[in-house]
């Protein structure tokens, strides 16, 4: 079950004054950040100024409908989840919305707790998208990354008594560094093919060590 901060902003559209109360206060209770509009003009203003995570959209308004509400909502931020509201007779209008990114519906009367599953929902589904969405990042604490075997075949390069090190202690000699145990074994082995295959094609120089390394199989 997603967890509710303060932070998170939800944001009910309805020309039904009875509605928005009773949804402010269930969601206040539950510890949501919870804002109100009577109308769909207000409601998209509201959306671009507050940022809410979660927006409710009644489908059936004077003036702007709740349809509209929801494209200009989804264009504002295509991550807001939206919830439409809907009496029983336009069911049908509200599985059309849903094709058009909305991420569940409310048919009226609806309860608090109906209303609370919905919202929390919808911001399951949406933290699991962004995460899915999410670039790599080019490190993860407690990951290796293949910037560490650069640095040692940057050492190797310069430093003999380094070289020495490793021809005699083999992977124990690179303790300091943060690297798998793969990366250790590609390293004191002198598999070249292994290590460009991870970090790319090697310079010369950074090839100093393998070439040491094939000299010494070869005598």
């Amino acid at each position: 079950m997603v967890e509710t901060l303060d932070e998170t902003t939800v944001l009910v559209i309805d020309d039904e004054e009875a509605i928005c109360e009773g949804c402010r206060q269930t969601l206040e209770q539950e510890g949501f950040r919870a804002r109100t509009a009577g109308d769909g003009r207000l409601g998209v203003r509201m959306a671009e100024r507050e940022k809410p995570q979660v927006v409710l959209i009644d489908l059936k308004m004077p003036g702007i409908s709740g349809m509209e509400v929801l494209k200009r909502i989804r264009q504002l931020d295509p991550s807001t989840v939206c919830i439409v509201i809907t009496g029983y007779a336009s069911v049908d209008t509200a599985v059309k919305a849903m094709k058009l990114g909305a991420y569940d519906y409310l048919r009226k009367p609806f309860d608090d707790d109906q209303l609370l599953e919905a919202v929390r929902g919808g911001l399951q589904e949406s933290a699991v998208a962004a995460k899915e969405s999410a670039p790599a990042p080019a490190m993860i604490e407690g990951m290796h990354h293949p910037g560490a075997i650069i640095d040692v075949l940057d050492r190797a390069s310069r430093d003999p008594d380094f070289i020495t090190r490793l021809t005699e202690k083999g992977s124990a000699a690179l303790e300091e560094y943060d690297l798998s145990w793969d990366e250790k074994a590609a390293l004191a082995s002198g598999d070249i093919r292994w290590i460009e295959g991870r970090v790319g094609k090697l310079s010369e120089d950074r090839k100093a060590w393998f070439n040491c390394r094939l000299q010494q199989e070869r005598w």
